[in-house]
């Protein structure tokens, strides 16, 4: 180590040391990640993780000593995405450059080698992952399948209820978030868009009237042509006119937290103007009404 001893570095108490130490030592075997986290000591980072669609984490305080597979645990018990769907970035703010972790990787050993000598580190951690459907939050007469060797990116409706819900596992609060949603076998009355995550899931969202629906200021969505009474895709209740969408069809949703908008294409086509006023948190949202009918998640 050139003269650098391991006691030395034992002394070591601040991140500010480390980075100049990394101007000399590239951190390369883990042997000597694992003396430089030891370095680190206690040192507590401040640290928010942010998907690359936009929503948003607190993970608090994280020890430079944590691998970033405990990061990825973490984010599992926020967001209900399993590690193995997670590919975290670390990203320095000053440089905006970006570079992959390693499971076994090292928090400090990373930071060293993203630091700008020159300024303080600013950091911003990101992942992402395919949403999925949520076990916990779905009707118990949809079923959920995989798709890609990914579970729960199908959903299928057995029977039960006129309409039955299911939301998605990624909770929106703030940020910017996308789905991409294939229509496999549909019969009419589709809705497909965001919810409330306390949304009822045996009953519509469409009516506000009957004690047992969904009141509609909790829902944004397209809806398909058929034969039910309200006609309408709505906004938080607020009727819009929107292009009709079947079976094959590829439907985007597109949320923006901080703007409080949503839009919606077909195929790459715009289906509607972009809706406003949209409130978070908010999930993923498919209500169906026909037995056997069918979506998947391809992309998020």
């Amino acid at each position: 180590m050139d003269g650098l001893t391991e006691a030395g570095l034992d002394r070591i108490s601040d991140v500010q040391q480390l980075r100049k130490i990394a101007k000399y030592f590239f951190a390369r075997s883990k042997e000597l990640e694992a003396t430089l986290a030891a370095a680190a000591g206690d040192q507590a980072i401040v640290a928010s993780a942010t998907t690359l669609g936009g929503a948003t984490y607190d993970l608090g305080q994280l020890s430079p000593s944590q691998d970033v597979y405990s990061v990825k645990r973490a984010l599992a018990d926020q967001c209900g995405v399993s590690p193995g769907l997670q590919r975290i970035l670390l990203s320095n703010d000053a440089r905006s450059s970006q570079q992959q972790l390693r499971n076994s990787e090292l928090l400090c050993a990373a930071m060293l080698r993203q630091a700008d000598p020159r300024g303080e580190l600013q950091f911003t951690v990101l992942f992402d992952a395919t949403d999925t459907f949520s076990p916990t939050l779905t009707d118990p007469h949809n079923e959920l399948s995989g798709f890609e060797e990914v579970e729960n990116r199908i959903v299928t409706k057995r029977g039960g209820a006129d309409y039955t819900n299911t939301l998605g596992n990624a909770e929106v609060s703030s940020g910017r978030m996308t789905w991409d949603i294939r229509v496999d076998a549909h019969r009419g009355n589709m809705r497909i868009g965001v919810a409330h995550p306390f949304i009822k899931l045996d009953s519509g969202v469409c009516d506000p009237v009957r004690r047992w629906g969904n009141k509609l200021e909790h829902s944004w969505y397209v809806k398909s042509s058929g034969n039910s009474a309200d006609r309408h895709s709505r906004a938080a209740g607020e009727p819009f006119t929107s292009t009709d969408f079947t079976e094959g069809d590829v439907i985007t949703i597109e949320v923006d937290m901080d703007a409080g908008s949503i839009k919606w294409s077909k195929d790459g086509e715009a289906m509607c103007e972009p809706q406003h006023g949209l409130v978070g948190p908010v999930r993923l949202l498919v209500s169906m009404d026909y037995d056997g009918e069918q979506v998947t998640i391809i992309r998020n």
